[in-house]
């Protein structure tokens, strides 16, 4: 009898431990479905649906669980067969019903690309349950990963982040990321289609061992052939696809996931008619300055301030006070108008690319990191310039330098210093997460105190970085009509801040005997969760359509000044691209004949960004139709030779002269 009561005993307790495992992933799925209901401000229909079947999937998992018995072999056969073509509807189910936007040549190419990658895995482990869950979890994470790309700044999940996931590691922490029923879904089904997997597993059984790792070779490069395959005309055209950089978000919809990746990795093709000939024919008339030998150099300062940004352009607000009084009253020496960025919301080395370079993003494929993509080796930049001139030349930036990988990149464009968050002193003031404006106007003035050449500094701030949770104590700023918008105040808090930092530098630099020049502007405005609150506030909507419309989400202030007499006509609005030849001819500095040639364009059309173009009569057209004016054209032959034709790039034209020019 003992022995009976203690053989039962085990089993009881083997039962309730079974139990209580068959429950856990139903628990996990409520726990997470209840966070993410706390989290969504209104439930709609179908969302209330999504949730309805989300409960139905946890205990369904229980059910499957607690199942005893090994499963049907068509049950066991259907699910692996099924997997990879759900793991495929769930990554695209984050953002879309794939039926809805993806035609079906489009679906039968992504089928294949996952069905090729689920063989690798099951033959290569020999088993289904692996092959799914792998499949299954691969998906899901990129799904999730390009649904918050795309929330944070516009844009899916692009080839080039790939390089970029440190810095997105690095800056992640202070944004929100808010669960969605869609997304809660789809982490439901993946976590069933997962169990099951391993419930209905099947293992491989081959007459020889090495034929399993031989066969997964065999799909792998049937997937690598595949995959190059989906890069090609013949792929866009036989499968209906959209090849479409400028507009990513809608390419990645219409394609699939998958396609829309593949074919963003096409982004180094020589412009049409690109030849050395035309190249000389269109460098001819400009010839680069020699460097001088009795000028008088004024220290150049250029602030690239982050997410610095005046929404005003957007729509007219009421703030509790003046955000810029300072920038505002200056007036003697200074010149200000709108610095047309090619980002939004992040991306801020594009910015700065654009500017060190001459270079724009407008004849690039949208989303591409030029960091990341195209400075692999030394190139001439304004660093170079100013190295030339006998400049101290310092990049620097009030975060970690392997940030955007500047810490490779900016000796790549010629700095020969570099001044980050590591030398600055061990406890610098911050507000919120980051470095404050102040902290790193107080560096520059020591950079410049210990400097015996001319100094050329440029330097980024971190203050501003989103994103913006309201978080922040002491005195706010405000909205008025938006009081309650933590998002809005915490902004513009910053912005009222960012004004009383420049009046510092300003100030010290203003008694300083060198002559010495100032430029300062934003990188980008903030995302949608500081600019849609002002424009629903305002009733105005910006329609995506119209450029002209778009370009104002594309515009930042610039301001420059000079502790001593400048008489200089200024641009309201000018590209990034074009604002350092504007800076050499402010500062009377020997110019390249890159410089010279942008200073002309620029009368012609003052504005070339990513997003659009402006002609000199203040009409502003899609970028996207670039190549029906043979100016722009021009200068995207001059930008191929630059960057990708390196062999030929010629280097008198981006260079100063190597003579020396008499007194």
């Amino acid at each position: 009898m003992n022995i009976e009561r203690k053989e039962t005993t085990r089993l009881g307790g083997k039962t309730l431990v079974r139990v209580a495992l068959s429950l856990l992933p139903a628990l996990l799925i409520e726990i997470l479905c209840a966070i993410t209901v706390s989290m969504t401000e209104e439930i709609q229909g179908g969302e209330k649906k999504l949730l309805l079947l989300i409960h139905g999937i946890a205990l369904l998992s229980v059910v499957l669980l607690l199942y005893k018995g090994r499963l049907p072999k068509l049950i066991r056969r259907a699910s692996a067969v099924a997997a990879p073509a759900l793991a495929f509807a769930l990554l695209e189910y984050v953002t879309h019903l794939v039926t809805n936007d993806v035609p079906l040549p489009a679906i039968g190419l992504n089928l294949v690309l996952y069905y090729l990658a689920a063989l690798v895995l099951f033959f290569l482990f020999g088993r289904t349950d692996i092959a799914v869950a792998g499949i299954t979890i691969a998906a899901v994470c990129v799904g999730y990963i390009s649904y918050y790309a795309d929330v944070f700044r516009g844009m899916p999940l692009l080839p080039w982040d790939i390089a970029s996931a440190g810095t997105a590691m690095a800056v992640l922490g202070n944004y929100e990321i808010i669960p969605t029923p869609r997304g809660m879904f789809v982490f439901a089904v993946a976590l069933f289609q997962i169990l099951l997997g391993f419930r209905c597993n099947e293992k491989l059984r081959l007459p020889k061992k090495f034929l399993g790792p031989a066969l997964a070779a065999l799909c792998c490069l049937l997937l690598v052939g595949a995959c190059r395959y989906a890069r090609t005309d013949s792929a866009i055209r036989r499968f209906d696809l959209v090849d479409n950089m400028a507009d990513p978000g809608a390419m990645y919809l219409h394609n699939g996931f998958l396609p829309a990746f593949l074919l963003g990795t096409r982004y180094a093709e020589e412009p049409e008619g690109y030849s050395l000939k035309n190249i000389k024919e269109i460098t001819a008339p400009y010839q680069s300055d020699a460097v001088g030998d009795s000028q008088e150099r004024p220290n150049v300062i250029v602030i690239m301030n982050e997410s610095w940004a005046d929404l005003s352009v957007l729509c007219d607000y009421e703030p509790s006070e003046p955000l810029f009084p300072f920038i505002e009253s200056l007036q003697e020496n200074t010149l200000k108008g709108w610095a047309h960025v090619s980002v939004l919301g992040g991306n801020t080395p594009n910015s700065e690319f654009e500017f060190l370079t001459g270079l724009t993003m407008g004849f690039l494929p949208q989303g591409v990191i030029a960091y990341q993509q195209y400075v692999n080796e030394a190139i001439p930049s304004l660093a170079t310039q100013f190295n030339a001139l006998g400049y101290r030349t310092i990049g620097s930036h009030a975060f970690w330098s392997p940030s955007w990988n500047r810490d490779k990149i900016y000796p790549r464009l010629g700095f020969q210093q570099l001044h980050f968050q590591e030398s600055f002193p061990e406890n610098p003031e911050r507000l919120r997460l980051w470095i404050t404006d102040g902290e790193m106007y107080r560096e520059v003035e020591k950079l410049y105190e210990s400097s015996r050449e001319p100094l050329f500094l440029f330097g980024i701030t971190m203050m501003n970085h989103g994103g913006y949770h309201g978080n922040m104590e002491g005195d706010y700023m405000y909205i008025k009509g938006l009081e309650d918008n933590g998002s809005v105040r915490e902004y513009m808090t910053l912005m009222r801040e960012t004004d009383k930092a420049f009046e510092q530098l300003v100030t010290y630099f203003s008694e300083a005997e060198e002559k010495t020049v100032i430029l300062m502007f934003g990188d980008h405005q903030p995302n949608d969760s500081v600019a849609q609150p002002l424009l629903e506030k305002a009733g105005v909507t910006i329609d995506p359509n119209d450029p002209a419309q778009k370009s104002r989400r594309y515009m930042t202030p610039y301001v420059l000044w000079a502790n001593y007499d400048i008489d200089y006509d200024a641009p309201e609005n000018i590209s990034l691209n074009y604002l350092a030849a504007m800076l050499m001819d402010v500062c009377g500095l020997e110019k390249t004949a890159a410089q010279k040639y942008q200073l002309e364009l620029m009368q012609e059309y003052p504005v070339i960004s990513s997003q659009c173009v402006m002609d000199g009569a203040g009409e502003i057209s899609s970028i996207y139709d670039y190549q029906q004016y043979p100016a722009l054209t021009d200068y995207a032959k001059l930008q191929y030779n630059f960057l990708l034709d390196k062999r030929n790039r010629l280097e008198s034209f981006w260079n100063l002269s190597d003579e020396t020019a008499g007194n």
